[in-house]
């Protein structure tokens, strides 16, 4: 899919607003344009979703507490908003 579209903003039909590894993966000889976006800073929400009705599965625990690990040392942050309980 992401080939599909960058293949037409290489033709001039189109534009679009991708990750750059999305844009470094292009290897056809059609030049892109790239151009960084500074400002307003886009910013992206990592949610997981567990049902409420089921207790957490084991599998449920160890990603929420994987995802927290990644967040901290990824961006120097605790994460937001509601957290799984065991």
């Amino acid at each position: 899919l992401v080939s599909t579209v960058l293949s037409l903003v290489a033709r001039g039909v189109a534009d679009t607003v991708l990750p750059a590894s999305a844009v470094q993966a292009w290897v056809y000889p059609q030049s892109l344009h790239v151009a960084a976006i500074s400002a307003p800073v886009i910013r992206n929400s990592l949610i997981l979703a567990v049902p409420n009705a089921r207790p957490a599965t084991r599998l449920s625990r160890y990603t929420s507490h994987l995802l927290k690990e990644l967040v901290a040392e990824h961006f120097g942050r605790q994460p937001t908003g509601s957290v799984l309980k065991s």
